[in-house]
């Protein structure tokens, strides 16, 4: 054999190794899970959010504290603009991250911007005139601080491989639930404190801006966790594209966009579902079913808390029995969709199971008022009985299967890019239908009662489950695709290394014949 002849096979082959070396490289980093990563953010993410359970339970009385005067009016505008800030710098930092590729940079950034709020939280007590428009910034700095949080879903899904991407969302679900286990129970630990010879600095010191110092303290330890426990992953996805010839925007071609914005879709009705629960229940409590405040705090504080519970443990049996492995993401959803419709449907007041409202008078102070909702003397009401048992089991027990299970099959229709935009442009969309949710339902409860209420998100829940069931053959198609291809990026690794052998064992063979 020509010596060239042969120096060029020996180098061919050696590029043809060392290829074959890349892609198996490639093909173990994409199907791999780090767990240490995923437990790490779901940790940072708990620590997080603990505070927003804190200071929205006591938004309202700290306010009235601070001026006697302010009107439910005002608490309503810092909602609202608060959920308009969170959707716009969620959409903003997603944007940053996914171009930048610096993801602790902008996490650690949005724990700064809540310190900010923190600060001017304990200010609004020393400027009496400007107390509530402080509270309000502070709140607004807040909403901009978590909107950052959303960049903790896209990393979860870099992180971990598609076989175990359900899993690695309920340990974020998991988070969620504790976060506001322990933001209700330190809330109620800081009101039996007695403040009366702590003051700090000169500042007096009470049940509402005592945890603002924990929440500082918190901010501080989140950011030293994120910049030196959380690991930039997105090494592995570029390694995937750069083969590709891909980069940057370029791989958003491939995400499908039509299934993308039925995710969206999806999201804002389970969400909704759960903002419309919350919103119309006190209300429905004194009006629909006459009960006096303490009975509706009572029966509302214990209902929250069984719901609490409900759902930690539906999280850690779907973790501990690998539910996600078993059952496909996109079934546990459409389950769960039809549970919101049939609690809806169930409630609604149909004359075989329901009974007259009670009307208030004179001597019964307490039921539905004629003079302020016309609908009363015409409306039935649902068994208060049926209302929180299906209350409770749909929102404690399918609501955050409903979460993970969504959560799965959108990373999965995503596929292996950087998606942090993408995972902030999920929660944007649901938040900027959030600001509209409550005034929807408040008017509508005013106008026609409790019957349109649930009647609309019923039928929203319906359109729901139907545009599921109708695009179910490419949501299968797509959740399995990327379970497929490790699948299959398994075998071409397997098949490579035999290749390898066979083609070193011909080379001897070859070696041994030009000898002879």
């Amino acid at each position: 054999m020509d010596p060239k002849e042969t120096l060029l096979n020996e180098k061919i082959g050696k590029e043809r190794d060392s290829l074959d070396v890349n892609d198996s490289e490639v093909a173990e980093e994409n199907e791999k899970t780090y767990w240490r990563n995923i437990l790490l953010a779901a940790l940072v993410n708990l620590l997080s959010t603990i505070e927003s359970t804190i200071i929205i339970n006591a938004q309202w009385p700290y306010l009235q504290k601070l001026d006697e005067d302010v009107s439910p009016t005002f608490m309503g505008y810092i909602n609202s603009s608060c959920k308009a800030a969170h959707a716009i710098f969620a959409i903003l930092f997603g944007a940053l991250a996914f171009r930048t590729k610096k993801l602790r940079l902008f996490i650690m950034l949005g724990r700064f911007v809540t310190i900010f709020g923190c600060i001017f939280f304990v200010k609004a007590e020393k400027m009496e005139e400007y107390s509530k428009y402080l509270i309000f910034l502070s709140y607004f700095l807040f909403s901009i601080g978590d909107s950052s949080l959303m960049l903790i879903r896209g990393y979860v899904a870099s992180v971990s491989g598609p076989n175990d991407r359900a899993l690695a969302f309920a340990a974020l679900a998991m988070a969620n639930v504790l976060s506001m286990i322990f933001g209700a129970g330190s809330l109620l630990l800081f009101s039996l404190i007695d403040y009366s010879d702590f003051h700090p600095f000169g500042i007096t010191v009470h049940m509402y801006n005592f945890p603002i110092f924990i929440i500082i303290l918190l901010n501080i330890l989140v950011m030293g966790l994120t910049h030196f426990g959380l690991e930039e992953h997105r090494e592995r996805l570029k390694k995937k594209h750069q083969k590709n010839g891909e980069s940057g925007w370029h791989q958003l071609k491939s995400v499908p966009i039509f299934l993308v914005l039925l995710c969206f879709f999806e999201k804002i009705v389970t969400s909704t579902s759960l903002t419309t629960a919350i919103t119309i229940t006190s209300p429905i409590a004194t009006e629909v079913f006459a009960w006096d405040k303490s009975k509706t705090v009572q029966v509302m504080s214990g209902s929250n808390a069984t719901i609490g519970i409900l759902a930690l443990i539906t999280v850690l049996i779907f973790m501990l029995g690998k539910i996600g492995n078993k059952i496909a993401a996109w079934r546990i959803f459409l389950t769960c969709t039809l549970v919101f419709f049939a609690f809806f449907f169930l409630v609604y007041p149909h004359s075989i199971i329901s009974e007259k409202i009670t009307m208030k008078t004179p001597d019964s102070p307490f039921g539905c008022d004629v003079s302020k909702y016309g609908w009363c003397m015409d409306t039935l009401r649902p068994s208060p009985y049926l209302y929180f048992s299906l209350l409770i089991i749909s929102f404690g027990i399918f609501f955050p299967l409903a979460n993970i299970s969504l959560d799965t099959v959108y990373s999965k229709i995503l596929g292996n890019i950087d998606q942090s935009f993408f995972q902030s442009a999920i929660v944007a969309a649901d938040d900027l239908f959030q600001i509209l949710c409550p005034f929807i339902i408040t008017h509508s409860f005013v106008l026609a009662g409790h019957p349109m209420v649930f009647a609309m998100w019923a039928a929203l829940c319906a359109v729901g489950v139907i545009a599921w069931t109708l695009n179910s053959s490419q949501l299968k198609r797509s959740t399995e695709e990327m379970e497929n291809i490790d699948r299959f990026e398994e075998t071409i690794q397997s098949n490579q290394e035999d290749l390898m052998e066979n083609g070193k064992t011909m080379k001897k063979h070859l070696v041994l014949v030009n000898q002879a």
